[in-house]
């Protein structure tokens, strides 16, 4: 059985963090956090087969984010258990397990569970409160349940090969209002290094994944314009029955 745990996650706007801290603290084991989060990581790294790999995502079109993708390449595990965390907004995760099972494989590591779990959504009002207590707790159990077993033995995900085309959002671009003070802080925090240290120009490598949104300290960051605000109100309808979290062991 693993002596260590370590998560490793792609997380702009602290959801998926959340979920990788409650299944790391879950295993009981020493545990050690790899951010892929920041803009240029591209860590290189072996893995143990005595080591637990905890990998966490959000869910970009059915897809692991291409972002995230790149990131992954420098990383060797040498029949190292992974655990897969898929974080999606409440729409489904399509083949964003199994394509990270098969990237995983190829690069050594032995996917021996995984968990496709909801939050918010980018987009619209969907799934907001999420994740609940509930939802981690239930994150929890399944950490505890796998890691109780004898032996950790790989599992399959359910998916499509080839994979549906996705890996990135529909592309709305944060807009910057007048109460912009040029802090810098968007542009230090943005995890592919979309804006320019004037906080207002935004690249096209932006991925949508509105963390400037989210963290800006005076609220001027925003997605507004027609087309967006239609597109999230038929998402928020569509998208509003609750779905429950899966857990692959």
């Amino acid at each position: 059985m693993p002596k260590k745990a370590v998560g490793l996650y792609f997380s702009p706007t602290g959801t998926t963090q959340k979920y990788i801290t409650t299944l790391l603290e879950a295993t009981g084991l020493p545990t050690e956090r790899l951010d892929l989060t920041p803009a240029g990581s591209a860590p290189k790294r072996e893995f143990s087969a005595e080591e637990l790999c905890v990998f966490g995502f959000p869910v970009y079109a059915g897809r692991i984010p291409a972002v995230l993708r790149e990131r992954l390449l420098g990383l060797r595990g040498h029949g190292t258990p992974a655990v897969l965390a898929a974080v999606y907004g409440n729409r489904h995760y399509d083949d964003s397990l199994l394509e990270l099972s098969d990237l995983l494989t190829a690069q050594g590591f032995v996917p021996v569970g995984g968990a496709a779990v909801i939050a918010r959504h980018t987009y619209g009002e969907v799934a907001t409160e999420r994740p609940t207590i509930l939802d981690l707790e239930e994150a929890e159990h399944f950490m505890k349940e796998l890691l109780a077993r004898e032996t950790l033995s790989p599992v399959s995900f359910p998916g499509n090969r080839p994979y549906r085309e996705g890996g990135h959002g529909r592309l709305f671009k944060p807009e910057t209002s007048a109460r912009c003070i040029s802090c810098g802080v968007c542009a230090a925090r943005c995890p592919v290094g979309a804006i320019a240290a004037d906080c207002r120009t935004v690249s096209d490598a932006c991925i949508s994944c509105f963390r400037c949104v989210r963290e800006c300290p005076l609220g001027a960051k925003a997605v507004t314009g027609e087309e967006y605000k239609v597109f999230a109100e038929k998402l928020t309808e569509k998208l509003a029955p609750r779905r429950e979290n899966e857990f692959f062991l």
